[in-house]
């Protein structure tokens, strides 16, 4: 309830990002790793009624991309760190589709 004034629509209702919209990242930017900081990346309830999952099948499944979810961005952006090195070990569950991680940003030396 500390950033949404409405926060309990988004309990089965997430924000999230588009298929197309990964489609662009991935095969026109090329990125290699995404992240955001809601409880679930792509939109719910999902745009397609054939893929209840339609950008993690896309992500993970077709294209190797990994995504982390609920990243905790806030004290980066306050500091004005908009650019670092992104270093995370999650641990090792076989089977698993996710893991909890320790993330650490060391930002990157400006020569302004």
């Amino acid at each position: 309830a500390q950033f949404y004034e409405d926060a309990n629509h988004y309990l089965d209702n997430y924000p999230g990002i588009s298929l197309d919209a990964v489609k662009w990242l991935v095969e026109d930017q090329g990125i290699m790793l995404l992240g955001a900081d809601n409880l679930s990346f792509e939109a719910f309830p999902p745009e397609r009624e054939d893929n209840w999952v339609p950008v993690h099948t896309y992500l993970l499944a077709e294209k190797g991309v990994m995504f982390i979810e609920q990243m905790q961005l806030e004290e980066l952006a306050s500091d004005q760190v908009y650019e670092f090195a992104f270093i995370a070990a999650s641990l090792k569950l076989r089977g698993a589709s996710g893991s909890p991680m320790r993330p650490i940003a060391i930002p990157t030396i400006s020569k302004r």
